[in-house]
Protein backbone atom coordinates (compact mmCIF):
# COMPACT_ATOMS: atom_id res chain seq x y z
CA UNK A 1 0.00 0.00 0.00
CA UNK A 2 1.63 3.32 -0.78
CA UNK A 3 2.52 5.68 1.65
CA UNK A 4 5.24 8.35 2.06
CA UNK A 5 7.25 5.77 4.32
CA UNK A 6 9.75 3.85 2.48
CA UNK A 7 9.31 0.48 4.38
CA UNK A 8 7.11 -2.08 3.00
CA UNK A 9 3.85 -2.48 4.91
CA UNK A 10 0.66 -4.09 4.46
CA UNK A 11 -1.55 -1.08 5.88
CA UNK A 12 -1.59 2.89 6.58
CA UNK A 13 -0.49 3.95 9.85
CA UNK A 14 -3.67 6.36 9.76
CA UNK A 15 -5.38 3.47 8.91
CA UNK A 16 -4.81 0.95 12.04
CA UNK A 17 -4.65 3.50 14.29
CA UNK A 18 -8.75 3.79 12.84
CA UNK A 19 -9.20 -0.02 13.38
CA UNK A 20 -7.85 -0.84 9.91
CA UNK A 21 -10.88 -1.70 8.70
CA UNK A 22 -9.51 -1.48 5.15
CA UNK A 23 -6.53 -1.89 3.09
CA UNK A 24 -5.72 -2.10 -0.36
CA UNK A 25 -3.22 -4.17 -2.83
CA UNK A 26 -3.08 -3.45 -6.61
CA UNK A 27 -6.63 -2.94 -8.28
CA UNK A 28 -8.67 -4.53 -4.93
CA UNK A 29 -9.67 -3.17 -1.67
CA UNK A 30 -9.65 -5.49 1.36
CA UNK A 31 -12.43 -4.76 3.99
CA UNK A 32 -14.71 -5.53 6.87
CA UNK A 33 -18.07 -5.47 5.26
CA UNK A 34 -20.32 -3.76 7.71
CA UNK A 35 -23.60 -4.59 5.52
CA UNK A 36 -22.65 -8.26 5.51
CA UNK A 37 -22.12 -9.46 8.98
CA UNK A 38 -19.17 -7.89 8.97
CA UNK A 39 -17.36 -10.55 7.24
CA UNK A 40 -13.81 -9.93 5.61
CA UNK A 41 -14.32 -9.31 1.81
CA UNK A 42 -12.55 -8.10 -1.23
CA UNK A 43 -13.60 -5.76 -4.40
CA UNK A 44 -12.05 -3.65 -7.19
CA UNK A 45 -11.51 -0.12 -5.84
CA UNK A 46 -14.68 1.04 -7.90
CA UNK A 47 -16.55 -1.56 -5.52
CA UNK A 48 -17.39 -4.16 -8.16
CA UNK A 49 -16.62 -7.40 -8.33
CA UNK A 50 -16.76 -8.02 -4.49
CA UNK A 51 -15.95 -11.41 -2.85
CA UNK A 52 -15.92 -12.81 0.40
CA UNK A 53 -13.17 -14.20 1.99
CA UNK A 54 -13.71 -15.31 5.29
CA UNK A 55 -16.94 -15.17 7.62
CA UNK A 56 -14.33 -13.46 10.30
CA UNK A 57 -14.86 -9.98 11.47
CA UNK A 58 -11.56 -8.79 10.78
CA UNK A 59 -9.80 -5.68 12.65
CA UNK A 60 -6.65 -4.27 12.03
CA UNK A 61 -6.38 -5.73 8.21
CA UNK A 62 -3.27 -6.10 6.54
CA UNK A 63 -2.48 -6.95 3.21
CA UNK A 64 0.88 -8.43 2.30
CA UNK A 65 1.95 -10.48 -0.34
CA UNK A 66 -0.47 -13.26 -1.49
CA UNK A 67 -1.95 -13.01 2.02
CA UNK A 68 -4.54 -10.86 4.31
CA UNK A 69 -3.58 -10.57 8.01
CA UNK A 70 -5.90 -9.84 10.98
CA UNK A 71 -7.23 -10.29 14.11
CA UNK A 72 -10.31 -11.55 14.22
CA UNK A 73 -12.73 -9.83 16.32
CA UNK A 74 -15.17 -12.89 15.85
CA UNK A 75 -12.53 -15.28 17.37
CA UNK A 76 -10.84 -13.50 20.92
CA UNK A 77 -8.97 -11.01 18.65
CA UNK A 78 -6.31 -13.71 17.45
CA UNK A 79 -4.29 -13.10 14.51
CA UNK A 80 -5.15 -15.13 11.73
CA UNK A 81 -4.30 -15.09 8.04
CA UNK A 82 -5.43 -15.91 4.37
CA UNK A 83 -4.89 -16.27 1.01
CA UNK A 84 -6.11 -13.27 -1.42
CA UNK A 85 -8.90 -15.53 -2.65
CA UNK A 86 -10.01 -16.40 0.90
CA UNK A 87 -8.09 -20.40 1.04
CA UNK A 88 -5.31 -21.67 3.39
CA UNK A 89 -6.97 -19.43 6.64
CA UNK A 90 -4.27 -20.06 9.69
CA UNK A 91 -4.38 -18.92 13.19
CA UNK A 92 -0.68 -17.47 13.48
CA UNK A 93 -1.08 -16.85 17.45
CA UNK A 94 -3.38 -17.65 20.42
CA UNK A 95 -2.69 -13.64 21.90
CA UNK A 96 -5.22 -11.37 21.84
CA UNK A 97 -4.04 -8.89 18.92
CA UNK A 98 -4.26 -5.44 18.68
CA UNK A 99 -2.98 -2.62 15.99
CA UNK A 100 -1.33 -5.12 13.51
CA UNK A 101 0.88 -3.74 11.45
CA UNK A 102 3.03 -5.86 8.94
CA UNK A 103 6.20 -4.26 8.28
CA UNK A 104 9.17 -5.56 5.92
CA UNK A 105 7.94 -9.50 6.42
CA UNK A 106 7.14 -9.30 10.51
CA UNK A 107 4.02 -8.75 12.14
CA UNK A 108 3.56 -6.63 14.51
CA UNK A 109 0.77 -6.51 17.49
CA UNK A 110 -0.23 -5.57 20.58
CA UNK A 111 -1.32 -8.15 23.32
CA UNK A 112 -3.59 -8.39 25.71
CA UNK A 113 -1.51 -7.40 28.85
CA UNK A 114 -0.64 -4.44 26.42
CA UNK A 115 2.90 -6.06 25.49
CA UNK A 116 4.24 -4.96 21.45
CA UNK A 117 4.76 -8.47 19.90
CA UNK A 118 6.55 -9.49 16.97
CA UNK A 119 5.67 -12.98 14.89
CA UNK A 120 6.76 -14.16 11.39
CA UNK A 121 4.17 -13.99 8.61
CA UNK A 122 4.08 -18.28 8.85
CA UNK A 123 2.90 -17.77 12.87
CA UNK A 124 6.84 -18.95 14.20
CA UNK A 125 9.36 -16.72 16.73
CA UNK A 126 6.45 -15.22 18.48
CA UNK A 127 8.67 -12.49 20.38
CA UNK A 128 8.67 -9.41 23.17
CA UNK A 129 9.48 -6.07 21.25
CA UNK A 130 9.30 -4.36 24.64
CA UNK A 131 11.42 -5.70 27.32
CA UNK A 132 13.65 -2.95 26.91
CA UNK A 133 11.06 -0.56 27.46
CA UNK A 134 11.06 0.71 31.29
CA UNK A 135 8.71 -1.20 33.32
CA UNK A 136 5.81 1.09 33.86
CA UNK A 137 5.76 2.29 30.25
CA UNK A 138 2.51 1.55 28.44
CA UNK A 139 2.60 1.99 24.75
CA UNK A 140 -0.45 3.06 22.62
CA UNK A 141 -1.78 4.19 19.12
CA UNK A 142 2.05 2.16 17.93
CA UNK A 143 2.95 3.24 14.44
CA UNK A 144 6.65 1.51 13.36
CA UNK A 145 8.49 3.16 11.04
CA UNK A 146 12.62 3.19 10.58
CA UNK A 147 13.06 0.39 12.69
CA UNK A 148 11.60 2.17 15.51
CA UNK A 149 8.30 2.19 17.76
CA UNK A 150 6.57 5.21 17.97
CA UNK A 151 3.35 5.67 20.55
CA UNK A 152 1.75 7.42 23.27
CA UNK A 153 2.82 6.04 26.38
CA UNK A 154 -0.77 6.14 28.48
CA UNK A 155 0.86 5.37 32.39
CA UNK A 156 3.38 8.84 30.91
CA UNK A 157 0.78 11.59 30.51
CA UNK A 158 0.21 9.96 27.25
CA UNK A 159 3.74 11.79 25.91
CA UNK A 160 4.83 11.28 22.39
CA UNK A 161 7.62 8.75 22.52
CA UNK A 162 10.13 6.87 20.52
CA UNK A 163 12.38 3.68 20.98
CA UNK A 164 13.92 1.05 19.35
CA UNK A 165 12.31 -2.49 18.34
CA UNK A 166 13.91 -4.13 21.14
CA UNK A 167 12.31 -1.42 23.60
CA UNK A 168 15.90 0.51 24.29
CA UNK A 169 16.89 4.10 23.50
CA UNK A 170 13.86 5.53 24.70
CA UNK A 171 13.30 9.05 23.49
CA UNK A 172 10.12 11.57 24.76
CA UNK A 173 9.47 13.79 21.68
CA UNK A 174 7.55 15.86 23.01
CA UNK A 175 5.43 16.64 26.21
CA UNK A 176 2.24 16.58 25.36
CA UNK A 177 -0.77 14.17 25.44
CA UNK A 178 -0.52 12.57 21.83
CA UNK A 179 -3.36 10.80 20.76
CA UNK A 180 -4.41 9.28 17.47
CA UNK A 181 -0.47 9.19 16.18
CA UNK A 182 0.38 9.10 12.52
CA UNK A 183 3.64 9.04 11.52
CA UNK A 184 4.23 10.15 7.83
CA UNK A 185 6.75 12.11 5.96
CA UNK A 186 9.32 12.37 8.53
CA UNK A 187 6.98 13.82 10.78
CA UNK A 188 4.58 12.62 13.67
CA UNK A 189 0.83 14.16 13.46
CA UNK A 190 -1.30 13.77 16.35
CA UNK A 191 -3.91 15.30 18.25
CA UNK A 192 -2.90 17.26 21.46
CA UNK A 193 -5.04 16.41 24.43
CA UNK A 194 -2.83 19.42 26.66
CA UNK A 195 -4.20 22.01 24.15
CA UNK A 196 -7.73 21.22 23.36
CA UNK A 197 -7.15 18.22 21.15
CA UNK A 198 -5.39 20.58 18.46
CA UNK A 199 -4.28 18.77 15.15
CA UNK A 200 0.00 19.34 15.71
CA UNK A 201 2.49 17.76 14.26
CA UNK A 202 6.68 17.24 15.20
CA UNK A 203 9.57 16.31 13.38
CA UNK A 204 10.86 12.66 14.66
CA UNK A 205 13.54 13.95 16.36
CA UNK A 206 11.00 16.05 18.65
CA UNK A 207 12.01 19.18 17.26
CA UNK A 208 9.92 21.54 15.13
CA UNK A 209 6.47 21.24 17.03
CA UNK A 210 4.00 22.72 14.24
CA UNK A 211 -0.03 23.66 15.57
CA UNK A 212 -2.06 22.82 11.98
CA UNK A 213 -5.27 24.03 13.28
CA UNK A 214 -7.00 24.47 16.29
CA UNK A 215 -10.38 21.96 15.68
CA UNK A 216 -10.91 19.14 18.40
CA UNK A 217 -9.67 16.52 16.23
CA UNK A 218 -9.99 12.90 16.87
CA UNK A 219 -9.68 9.60 14.72
CA UNK A 220 -6.92 11.42 12.67
CA UNK A 221 -5.66 9.94 9.47
CA UNK A 222 -2.61 11.14 7.16
CA UNK A 223 -2.54 10.29 3.27
CA UNK A 224 -1.84 12.12 0.66
CA UNK A 225 -1.17 15.73 1.03
CA UNK A 226 -3.83 16.40 3.61
CA UNK A 227 -4.89 14.69 7.00
CA UNK A 228 -8.87 13.26 7.43
CA UNK A 229 -10.07 13.65 11.25
CA UNK A 230 -13.14 13.97 12.94
CA UNK A 231 -13.81 17.48 14.25
CA UNK A 232 -15.69 17.29 17.59
CA UNK A 233 -16.36 20.89 17.63
CA UNK A 234 -18.69 20.46 14.72
CA UNK A 235 -20.47 17.69 15.43
CA UNK A 236 -18.23 15.06 14.64
CA UNK A 237 -18.01 15.98 11.04
CA UNK A 238 -15.02 14.56 8.80
CA UNK A 239 -12.56 17.33 7.84
CA UNK A 240 -10.06 17.07 6.00
CA UNK A 241 -6.33 19.93 5.91
CA UNK A 242 -3.50 19.99 4.00
CA UNK A 243 -0.13 18.77 5.53
CA UNK A 244 0.92 22.85 5.78
CA UNK A 245 -2.33 23.55 7.41
CA UNK A 246 -4.03 25.39 4.31
CA UNK A 247 -7.09 24.21 2.94
CA UNK A 248 -8.85 23.48 5.70
CA UNK A 249 -12.32 22.03 4.76
CA UNK A 250 -15.51 20.27 6.15
CA UNK A 251 -16.22 16.82 3.69
CA UNK A 252 -19.77 15.65 4.83
CA UNK A 253 -22.13 16.03 7.60
CA UNK A 254 -22.09 12.69 9.40
CA UNK A 255 -20.40 12.15 13.13
CA UNK A 256 -17.52 10.03 11.49
CA UNK A 257 -15.48 7.54 13.15
CA UNK A 258 -12.49 4.88 12.20
CA UNK A 259 -11.58 6.78 8.99
CA UNK A 260 -9.65 4.63 6.89
CA UNK A 261 -8.30 6.30 3.89
CA UNK A 262 -7.42 3.88 0.80
CA UNK A 263 -6.37 5.54 -2.99
CA UNK A 264 -8.90 8.64 -3.36
CA UNK A 265 -11.73 6.66 -1.44
CA UNK A 266 -12.62 7.20 2.31
CA UNK A 267 -14.13 4.60 4.35
CA UNK A 268 -15.88 5.85 8.21
CA UNK A 269 -18.33 4.67 10.69
CA UNK A 270 -21.89 6.76 10.47
CA UNK A 271 -22.57 7.65 13.70
CA UNK A 272 -26.23 8.91 13.18
CA UNK A 273 -26.62 6.17 10.96
CA UNK A 274 -26.04 3.41 13.49
CA UNK A 275 -22.64 3.27 12.89
CA UNK A 276 -22.98 1.76 9.37
CA UNK A 277 -19.81 1.80 7.12
CA UNK A 278 -19.93 4.68 4.01
CA UNK A 279 -17.77 5.52 1.84
CA UNK A 280 -16.81 8.55 -0.33
CA UNK A 281 -14.22 10.54 -2.75
CA UNK A 282 -11.61 12.49 -0.68
CA UNK A 283 -13.12 15.49 -1.90
CA UNK A 284 -16.33 14.75 -0.38
CA UNK A 285 -18.40 13.59 -3.59
CA UNK A 286 -19.86 10.27 -3.97
CA UNK A 287 -20.91 9.18 -0.53
CA UNK A 288 -22.83 6.71 0.22
CA UNK A 289 -23.22 3.70 2.60
CA UNK A 290 -21.87 0.22 1.52
CA UNK A 291 -24.01 -2.43 1.38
Amino acid sequence: MASANCSERGNTAGNIINRGHAAAQGDRIYYRDAGDGDRLCSAKLDGTDRRVLSDDKPEFINVAGDRVYYSNAGGDFRLYSVKLDGSDRQMLCEDESYHVNVVDGTVYYQSGNDVMRAVNTDGTGGHSITDGLPGEDMPVFVNIEGGRLYYSDFNNDSKLCSAKLDGTDKQVLCEDVSMFINVYGGRAYYSNGSDGWKLCSVKLDGTDRQVLCNDNSRYLNVAGDSVYYRNEDDDGKLYSIKLDGTGRRRLNNDASMFINVVGDVIFYKNRNDGYKLYRMKTDGSDNKRVG
